[in-house]
This record gives structure tokens, C-alpha cells and sequence, in this order.
């Protein structure tokens, strides 16, 4: 009899149905957006980060050919717009011109290459403004590439707040610059609130 309860305990665990990755669409339609993406993203939590504004819900999602979002949404009526427009201003200033770092040089600035410069898109269409900003990104998935060699993601931000259900989501997209296509940029740019 022993042999059999053994045997049993070891099958038990292989019977158990598999667990399914989270799909993006889920996970948007439960924050109360939807956006059309050409490649269903696979979404897995993100581990809370201590310098993240408290209330934040973050999660990455991964899709074939290198694709990759971070996605966030603050349920807070009261700090959603300001978040976003937080954020707005944070990466906005990553392309400011900058002194360069010599001293001997005070006049010279460091400023990114026209190509490089990020792109900033608001659109309104029947309800809540979408901020859309298009840019370049380091292998490291940081903001502020601005030469070929150093742009190995083309990126886009995409942020909304939605009075109906009272949060503000912003999706953050990294595409690698070789498989990159406008299908990937629009797919963001389609973020809506239901």
C-alpha cells in the first residue's frame, strides 16, 4: 500500500493544470484601458520599488522579438493628473541642453542630435487627453540615447488619466531599434479609457 500513496503523491503535481501567463489585454481591460497591440504581451508583476509614489500598481510585459512595456497605474483621483504630468516633466527634461561637464568650456551645451530628440504628441479624441511621447532608449532600457550607437530601443510613452475609474496609466514601450515597425507606435498610441 505504501509504494501506491507514494507513487500517487509523486503523479499528483504533474496532473495540476499549468499556470497561464497574464495576457496585456487582461490586465489593461482591469485597469479600465484598452489599447490595441499587434503581438499579445505575456505580463508578469514588477517588485515594488521603495522610491515609487505609494499606491503605484506596476508590471512588466514581454512579447516576441525583444518587445517589452513596464506598465503602471495609480488609483488616486486626487494625484492621477499630477503623476502624469510629473512624469511629463521628468523625461521632457532629459533632453534640455545641458552645460557640458568642462569647465574649461562654460559656453559649449550638450544637446541630443535632431533625430534623437524626444516627441511629444498630446491627442484628444472624445474624452481624456492621451500624452504620447515617442523617443530613444540604451540597451539598458534608460531614456536620453542620443546617437545611433547608443539608441538601442525605439520607445514610447504613453500616459492617460481616466476619471471613470479614477487612475492614471502609463505605458512605457521598448522596441529594439532593428525590429521596430509603426504597427508597435500606434499600438500605444490607441490607449483608451473604457
Amino acid at each position: 500500500m505504501l509504494p501506491f500513496l507514494l507513487a500517487l503523491s509523486v503523479a499528483a503535481p504533474a496532473s495540476e493544470p499549468e499556470a497561464r501567463p497574464e495576457l496585456l489585454s487582461a490586465r489593461l481591460r482591469a485597469w479600465g484601458v484598452k489599447a490595441a497591440f499587434p503581438a499579445e504581451y505575456e505580463v508578469s508583476p514588477r517588485d515594488a520599488d521603495p522610491d515609487e509614489a505609494p499606491g503605484v500598481e506596476a508590471a512588466d510585459a514581454k512579447a516576441p522579438g525583444g518587445r517589452f512595456l513596464r506598465l503602471e497605474r495609480l488609483a488616486d483621483a486626487a494625484r492621477g493628473e499630477a503623476h502624469i504630468k510629473d512624469r511629463l516633466v521628468q523625461l521632457q527634461s532629459l533632453y534640455d541642453p545641458r552645460p557640458e561637464p568642462y569647465y574649461a568650456i562654460l559656453t559649449k551645451k550638450t544637446v541630443c542630435q535632431d533625430k534623437y530628440q524626444i516627441v511629444y504628441r498630446p491627442r484628444k479624441n472624445k474624452g481624456p487627453v492621451l500624452h504620447y511621447l515617442e523617443l530613444y532608449a540604451n540597451e539598458r532600457m534608460i531614456y536620453g540615447a542620443c546617437t545611433g550607437d547608443m539608441a538601442f530601443y525605439r520607445a514610447a510613452v504613453a500616459m492617460i488619466y481616466c476619471p471613470r475609474s479614477r487612475s492614471a496609466v502609463i505605458l512605457e514601450s521598448f522596441i529594439p531599434a532593428a525590429g521596430f515597425t509603426q504597427a508597435d507606435f500606434r499600438a500605444l498610441e490607441s490607449l483608451r479609457c473604457l
